[in-house]
């Protein structure tokens, strides 16, 4: 079952965990001792927050209270509103607090804090309200909400985000859909408008539900970005918190959800940030008991780790035991997909054939689960558009409107004009020309009317058709990622069945079974590697294509590369990566770099059946260039091919192998990174292919440039 996130979430950001490891009732009685001596309101609120920080949740009511009527006093409406937010989410379930609350905000005057604070209570009681409330009363008020939002989306920001908010927590509690994504999407625009520090709370919620979100669809690299940004914000509300006195506040579990969903998605992480984020781990489960339970009891961070580092015969035993522990039911999936791979690996057969049956009964469910989400969706999305058609018609009806009253005044006007004419005929010729300069300028008045209609006609046909073409567009991609997808699982499970059928025949025919078993891998690749090329295209037409600048070292890209492609090569023809041994490090999208110095090997792989194939690079810093090689042996490029070899489809000839994608796509991804991919003309033993990356400017940090350019 796909998680609702937004009916179950929890704001562990602003209700954080009190320290466990000390005697917290001896401290908070310290406190109370302190707090009977305090001079002065400002020290009575400090020693109260510290023992509000460490009360269980029955006691934090109470303690809250009396913050709020000190700060009160003070005129500090900053501390009553934190305080307001903090016992939102214990008295969630109590409308009549929830309610005082927020007759209490109304009363203070108008804030970034307050019309914050306002814009949180709603959302909050509003998610519990949701959560419980049966899937065929939440229909129908989620098409009273869709109607009263398309009517009204907000007044000012704050209330834009929170109406959007209610609407994504509909549409999540429905389905996790496209159209779910994309209004995500929107209201994480909105937030990013919000001033940073009065914005806290909405945004650590949301960045919450987007880094799950992204788990789960399998969006690594959009997840690892929301999680990153997570763990920026505690870091800044721990040093607050700390500056403030408040040395109870503790993050810890908020820390560790992250690193170890960080370490679900390590697809989109590098081995540094893996090993880095897992001894984090490990300190925070060796100083806080909560967190230690929960890491034995379900070991995910640890499965996720050894899969990560790809240690799969410690993974291996852990996925067995741990695989159907009810509280690892939810990440079933992902688990099963890592057992298979795990057992793969290892070559445990049985454990392969039970994992693989699994993971494929897992992904059945699924599919019939996005089914009925995607069912839901439509549903969604056709009472959307009634309410526009039912706001287009009224949009026509007043302009029909406005038109029947245009002409009745020009009916008028025409009479006027007449009787207007009579009266200069009775008065004399004197006042003809004044009467034909009239009738002209009638005349002149119509014709303007008229081409003005057919302006705004034009006009809104470039619209509906500028729509239609993004909607396109959009379906396009949407179709590429969906046929990827459900095709991938089918070839996954007939790769895996065809290992097994070859390891299970007798050791005579082991040879003859093995060469098939390599034909359907190799083929499942090339089909692989086809939608994939498919998908970047369309991502990269659409403008949809991410680019995520790190500073990466260019011999560990190089390598990988060639590690990648080598074994395609031709027998007797070496492919080999000249390291300057410079150990530079360049500010690049290493996914992007890959996929042009991959194709550019493939490609080199496929023309050069005897030689050599090398791989380099130079950096040329007066012209602020690196440029990498791909020198081949081959058959070469003819010189009248040079000028299209990189456009779509083109290829040396009909009988050459492949789609001739590969090559326009690295000119996609070379623009995208800012650089050029080309033929070297100069070069006449075979083929060199270049690829020309900008030098940029490193991020800087507050301990100044990382890396180096």
């Amino acid at each position: 079952m796909k998680i609702r996130y937004f009916l179950t979430f929890s704001i562990i950001l602003f209700t954080a965990f009190p320290l466990l490891s000390i005697d917290k009732e001896a401290i908070i009685d310290s406190l109370h001792k302190e707090l009977k001596l305090a001079e002065n309101p400002d020290d009575s609120i400090s020693i109260l927050y510290n023992m509000y920080d460490l009360s269980s949740r029955s006691r934090k009511g109470a303690i809250g209270r009396q913050i709020f009527d000190i700060a009160a006093h003070m005129g500090r409406t900053d501390i009553q509103l934190d305080i307001i937010r903090n016992n939102t989410s214990l008295y969630i379930a109590s409308d009549s607090i929830i309610n005082s609350y927020v007759d209490l905000v109304r009363k203070m005057p108008d804030s970034e804090d307050k019309r914050e604070t306002l814009a949180y209570i709603d959302i909050t009681y509003n998610s519990n309200r949701i959560r419980v409330m049966p899937e065929s009363k939440r229909q129908e008020v989620l098409q009273e909400f869709i109607r009263e939002y398309s009517k009204n989306p907000g007044i000012d920001l704050y209330d834009q985000v929170r109406r959007l908010y209610k609407l994504c927590v509909f549409l999540g509690a429905s389905s996790q859909g496209d159209l779910y994504v994309e209004y995500m999407n929107k209201l994480g625009d909105l937030i990013d408008k919000l001033p940073y520090e009065n914005s806290e709370v909405l945004r650590n919620m949301y960045l919450v539900q987007k880094a799950m979100i992204d788990t789960d669809n399998d969006q690594h690299a959009k997840a690892v970005a929301s999680d990153k940004k997570l763990l920026e914000v505690v870091k800044h509300l721990k040093d607050r918190y700390t500056s403030q006195g408040r040395i109870y506040r503790n993050y810890d579990v908020n820390e560790y959800l992250c690193y170890r969903r960080l370490l679900g998605n390590y697809a989109a992480l590098t081995p540094k940030d893996i090993d880095e984020y897992y001894e984090r781990i490990l300190d925070l489960v060796a100083s806080n008991p909560d967190i230690k339970k929960d890491f034995e009891e379900n070991r995910r961070a640890e499965i996720y780790y050894l899969i990560a580092t790809k240690r799969y015969k410690e993974a291996l035993p852990l996925l067995k035991k741990y695989i159907d522990q009810p509280q690892n039911n939810i990440f079933k999936r992902k688990l099963l997909k890592f057992y298979t791979i795990a057992a793969k690996a290892t070559g445990d057969k049985d454990a392969l054939l039970a994992a693989t049956t699994a993971y494929n009964t897992q992904l059945e469910d699924y599919i019939d689960l996005q089914a009925a989400e995607k069912y839901k969706e439509l549903q969604i999305i056709y009472d959307v558009n009634n309410l526009k058609a039912e706001k287009t018609q009224a949009e026509l009806d007043r302009h029909s409107s406005a038109h029947t009253l245009h002409n009745r005044i020009l009916v008028i006007s025409l009479i006027a004009s007449g009787i207007l004419t009579l009266l200069l005929i009775i008065i004399g010729r004197l006042y003809l020309k004044n009467k034909r300069s009239v009738k002209n300028l009638a005349k002149s008045q119509e014709r303007l009317q008229a081409e003005k209609k057919n302006l705004l006609r034009t006009q809104q046909d470039l619209i509906i058709a500028k729509d239609q073409a993004e909607s396109v567009s959009r379906l396009k991609t949407q179709f590429i990622q969906n046929v990827r997808h459900e095709i991938l699982s089918p070839l996954n499970g007939i790769v895996g069945f065809s290992q097994l059928i070859a390891d299970s025949v007798p050791a005579d025919r082991q040879a003859e079974m093995s060469r098939y078993t390599n034909i359907i891998t190799e083929n499942s690749d090339q089909l692989v590697s086809l939608l994939a090329d498919a998908l970047d295209i369309s991502m990269i037409d659409a403008g949809e294509m991410p680019v995520n600048l790190q500073l990466w070292s260019l011999s560990d890209i190089c390598r990988t590369c060639v590690d990648n492609v080598k074994h395609r090569v031709a027998p007797g023809v070496s492919m080999t990566f000249v390291d300057p041994g410079d150990k530079f490090k360049l500010l690049t999208d290493r996914v992007r770099t890959e996929k042009i110095l991959t194709n550019y090997l493939n490609n080199a792989a496929k023309f050069t059946e005897k030689g050599s194939i090398t791989l380099t690079y130079a950096v040329l810093r007066s012209q602020r260039q690196v440029v990498f090689s791909v020198t081949d042996t081959g058959i070469g490029i003819p010189e009248a091919k040079h000028a299209v070899i990189f456009e779509r489809f083109e290829k040396l000839n009909n009988s050459t192998p492949g789609t001739g994608l590969g090559l326009h796509i690295c000119q996609l991804s070379a623009r995208l990174l800012g650089g050029i991919a080309k033929v070297d003309p100069e070069y006449r033993t075979g083929a060199r292919f270049l690829f020309i990356h900008p030098l940029k400017e490193a991020p800087v940090t507050d301990q100044g440039t990382e890396g180096t350019l």
